[in-house]
Formats: C-alpha cells, sequence, structure tokens
C-alpha cells in the first residue's frame, strides 16, 4: 500500500510538473502573443503619430510662409507710404529753392541797377 500511495503521489507530481510546464509555455506564448500585438500597435501608432506630425509642420511651415509674405506686404506698404510724404516735401523744397535762387537773382539785378541810378543821380 505505500507503494501505491508513493506511486500515486509520483503520478500526481508528474501530472502537476507536466501541467506547469503547459501552463508556462502557455502563458510565454501569450505573453509572446501580446508582446508582438503590443508592438504591431506601437508602430502603428509611432506611424501615425509621425504622419500627424509631418502634416502639422508641413501646414505650420505653410502658415509661417504665408505671415511672413504678408508681414512683407505691408512693410512694403508702410515704406511706401512713409516714403511718398518726404518725397513730396523734397519736391516741394526743391521748387522752393529754385523759387529762393530766382529771387537772390532779381534782388541782385535790382540792386546793380540801384547802385547805378544812385551813382548817376550822385
Amino acid at each position: 500500500m505505500t507503494a501505491a500511495l508513493w506511486t500515486a503521489i509520483g503520478v500526481v507530481t508528474a501530472s502537476l510538473v507536466g501541467l506547469f510546464f503547459y501552463v508556462g509555455t502557455r502563458i510565454d506564448s501569450l505573453g509572446d502573443l501580446l508582446n508582438s500585438r503590443i508592438g504591431s500597435l506601437g508602430d502603428s501608432l509611432n506611424s501615425r503619430i509621425g504622419s500627424l506630425g509631418d502634416s502639422l509642420n508641413s501646414r505650420i511651415d505653410s502658415l509661417g510662409d504665408s505671415l511672413n509674405a504678408r508681414i512683407d506686404s505691408l512693410g512694403d506698404a508702410l515704406s511706401a507710404r512713409i516714403d511718398s510724404p518726404g518725397a513730396r516735401l523734397d519736391a516741394r523744397i526743391d521748387a522752393l529753392d529754385g523759387k529762393i535762387d530766382r529771387l537772390s537773382d532779381r534782388v541782385d539785378v535790382l540792386s546793380h541797377r540801384l547802385e547805378g541810378h544812385i551813382r548817376h543821380a550822385g
């Protein structure tokens, strides 16, 4: 009876060890499957995030270029508006300089005539 008991204990132990190995192998298999699926999802998410990042960078670059062009255009328009009164004032100053030169010449002519009249009268 002792031998039968030890045999039964051996069979149960062997069955349990076999069961543990089977369960361990099954857990490893499921772990590998889960790891593979997680890796696949991670790759898919990386690809999606990369694509969205590239799209967002492209849109930001496009908006930046558009804003730079708009700023340049407004700067040119502002420069033209600032330069326009200056050019008009320069033209007026040049015209006044011409008038002053003509008046100065006229004063010189009149001064010579007056000197001539004074000499002739005196």
